[in-house]
């Protein structure tokens, strides 16, 4: 587990126990029992990467803070993706992991007090350019949806279905569907949807205007 005072870090997986029955009855060949094995790796890799969030935003509790308190920009995008407390720590955790470099394994003090070092040393210019980025992103998906939702003409039926699908998956559950290091670029992604619109619009016109010169 995680301590404050000695800011040791121990993975979640110590913590495991696989009850030694149901090893034994459903899981007698070790091929068999490896998806098990790995599943239970992999929840305790998750659970150990949000401990060790949890325990950054604490660390950096004054400086989430300041920028709750001075910038205008933050404030909306925690309005705009929060509907409560819990999601305003996810949404720090996310915010702290995306100043985290993906390849560093943060398992023991010295990596931990590196990683914090580097936290807030980029926290505050990474939030804010997150929240730039959320605000761009949720004003373009309240557009897409307005412009997705209007008469379809059947033979563009199925194209604006899986781009109604997509726009949901990229901005339905922000906060658990996007990894951290790409909240920044959600808005990039939703232009990229808006492009795909646009070209099949313009393909729409350019039949429509093939057919009245006939």
């Amino acid at each position: 587990m995680l301590t404050r005072d000695s800011e040791k870090l121990t993975p979640y997986a110590h913590s495991l126990r696989i009850d030694s029955d149901i090893c034994s009855s459903q899981y007698n060949r070790s091929d068999d029992f490896l998806p098990f094995q790995t599943s239970l790796s992999y929840d305790a890799e998750i659970q150990h990467q949000e401990a060790v969030a949890q325990l950054l935003v604490e660390r950096c509790s004054d400086l989430f803070r300041f920028i709750h308190s001075k910038d205008t920009t933050y404030q909306k995008a925690v309005v705009s993706v929060c509907q409560d407390e819990a999601d305003q720590a996810r949404f720090k955790r996310l915010i702290v992991l995306a100043c985290v470099d993906n390849d560093m394994d943060i398992m023991d003090s010295q990596v931990f007090v590196a990683a914090k070092q580097r936290v807030r040393e980029t926290l505050v210019d990474q939030a804010k350019k997150i929240a730039i980025a959320l605000e761009s992103a949720k004003t373009r998906e309240r557009q897409l949806k307005q412009r997705l939702s209007g008469k379809i003409p059947p033979a563009w039926l199925n194209p604006i279905a899986a781009m109604k699908t997509h726009l949901a998956d990229l901005g339905g559950n922000i906060l658990s569907n996007t990894p951290p290091d790409r909240l920044i670029d959600l808005d990039r992604y939703l232009c990229a949807l808006e492009m795909r619109l646009e070209k099949l619009q313009s393909r729409l016109l350019l039949v429509k205007s093939s057919s009245g010169t006939m």
